[in-house]
């Protein structure tokens, strides 16, 4: 296994973590529903927002991700 790549529990938990200190529902749904696997479009369509609120979302998302530990 690769030293650099984190525990799988380790990174599991640090997820928990963030997802539960999201406080914008936008932010939120869209976490769920690409851990769901998603598409973009679905996505969009069930939350009514445009392509282009999705990329703002999910770079929120990846930041905070960041920012929270989670390495890639």
């Amino acid at each position: 296994m690769n030293k650099k790549r984190q525990n799988s529990q380790v990174r599991n938990g640090i997820v928990d973590q963030y997802l539960k200190s999201i406080k914008d529902d936008k932010e939120r749904m869209v976490c769920f529903l690409l851990m769901r696997r998603s598409t973009e479009e679905e996505i969009c369509k069930a939350i009514k927002i445009t392509p282009k609120e999705l990329e703002c979302i999910k770079l929120q998302i990846a930041i905070g991700l960041r920012q929270a530990g989670i390495r890639i």
